[in-house]
């Protein structure tokens, strides 16, 4: 048996959350450039409340359908 990869996709959610997002929510007395520097993160990408990893692969795929 062999195996091939044919196609390779991705999707990302249209909502970026930046870290100054998550630190006023969180009420964090930490800097956003703190977070960036030493974590190396500045901003992610949420999923809408009930979209599911099922659902984010559905649209990964929609281009290569």
């Amino acid at each position: 048996m062999s195996l091939s990869l044919t196609g390779l996709s991705c999707y990302l959610p249209p909502r970026v959350v930046g870290n100054q997002e998550i630190i006023d929510r969180e009420g964090l007395r930490i800097k956003s450039s703190w977070v960036e520097t030493y974590i190396g993160i500045s901003s992610r990408r949420w999923a809408e409340p009930g979209q599911g990893a099922s659902d984010l692969a559905l649209e990964a795929i929609r281009p290569l359908a």
